[in-house]
């Protein structure tokens, strides 16, 4: 089949192509995973103490600099975990605010009666929109079910941790319509702040 854009960039990134904040959400659902996982002493040893009390003040929903995340994940990247461990954390952290970012996806898919896997991806612009200030998504449906995401103007990208933590993120959000997910990052090494994803499932 023809590969069709089911989620086109943003208008807003014309004005705003790269991500200056990110969600206060995002990052306390991130960090209470190092928590659960027995990793925080290692963490707060590779942030700054000004960079940590930021985000452990920060309130739901609130916006915090680009740079506050970029510290966040570059500090987790520094603990050289496993692989399988660093998608698991991102996928907890879906699991952590489907109450508020996903949770609005889900309640709108099943009043109209879309509930499916299509039903994360077809808002994926929203959730983006609702996770960074900047910086823009696209979803292109390649197959019946196989869909590509492309991500641009996000300095994230540029952190290998939150890459495989991201990877598992949209593995976790995915399985909430459908079991078998596969997720492959298709980024290349070249590339700054842009990200590439094929996401396949049965």
């Amino acid at each position: 089949m023809p590969e069709e854009i089911i989620v086109p960039f943003s208008s807003a990134l014309k004005t705003s192509p790269v991500a200056t904040a990110c969600r206060s959400t995002l990052l306390m659902a991130s960090l209470g995973a190092i928590q659960r996982h027995g990793l925080y002493a290692r963490y707060k040893a590779n942030i700054a103490a000004q960079t940590l009390s930021a985000i452990e003040s920060a309130v739901a929903a609130m916006w915090l600099p680009i740079d506050v995340g970029l510290a966040h994940y570059a500090a987790v990247e520094a603990l050289n975990l496993p692989v399988q461990q660093q998608l698991e954390i991102g996928g907890e952290v879906v699991l952590k605010i489907q109450q508020t970012l996903f949770g609005t996806v889900i309640r709108a898919a099943r009043a109209s009666g879309t509930l499916s896997a299509w039903t994360v991806l077809a808002r994926f612009g929203f959730i983006y929109d609702r996770s960074f200030l900047g910086g823009g998504a696209q979803v292109t449906q390649v197959g019946p079910k196989d869909a590509r995401f492309d991500v641009v103007g996000l300095p994230l990208a540029r952190v290998i941790y939150f890459r495989n933590a991201y990877r598992g993120f949209i593995r976790a959000g995915t399985e909430l319509f459908t079991s078998r997910v596969f997720v492959t990052d298709l980024t290349r090494p070249a590339a700054k702040d842009h990200l590439v994803f094929r996401v396949a499932w049965a």
